[in-house]
């Protein structure tokens, strides 16, 4: 009902109020996507776009005003797929060793992937992304192979999640 309710209000470009995370909000709604089983509100909030993951959303109110949708919005969801979609990127560069690296060269597995070295061992590519979880998940999925070379607090962020898993799992 909600998924309906959000694509009805993106056709009318009605302004919606959400409590999302137990705090209320504004949010102009763009377009509802799934990725990997997970539906996705992408909106902006106060002018900065942002998704919202529509089971954490626990009430809705589609307002009767109106927003005007705006075009640079609209187009970086265009050139996006991803629910992490923003204007504030942040880069990333990883190693990939050559065992693996046809896979990478072959499509882009990482957002806005571009090769900046290639060599015998491996490749290192730039990525920018607009949150860790377009990173961080795909670091998982390949261990031990990718190495995050940059930046610091995204190694950091991975190093301190295999130690929660691994103490959890003691």
């Amino acid at each position: 009902a909600q998924l309906a309710a959000f694509e009805k209000a993106i056709k009318r470009h009605q302004v919606c109020q959400i409590l999302y995370k137990v705090k209320s909000r504004q949010v102009n709604p763009y377009k509802v996507i799934n990725k990997k089983n997970i539906w996705y509100l992408q909106a902006t909030e106060g002018g900065r776009l942002k998704s919202f993951s529509l089971s954490l959303i626990q009430w809705l109110d589609i307002r009767s005003d109106t927003f005007t949708p705006d075009n640079d919005t609209l187009e970086l969801l265009e050139k996006n797929p991803d629910p992490w979609v923003s204007e504030e990127t942040f880069e990333v560069n990883v190693f990939i060793p050559a065992s693996i690296a046809h896979y990478f060269k072959r499509r882009d597995l990482l957002p806005d992937q571009e090769i900046l070295a290639e060599d015998s061992k491996g490749i290192t590519l730039r990525s920018h992304a607009a949150h860790e979880n377009q990173i961080l998940p795909l670091r998982f999925y390949w261990l031990p192979n990718i190495q995050v070379l940059k930046p610091a607090w995204l190694k950091q962020k991975f190093v301190a999640t295999l130690e929660t898993w691994l103490a959890e799992a003691e």
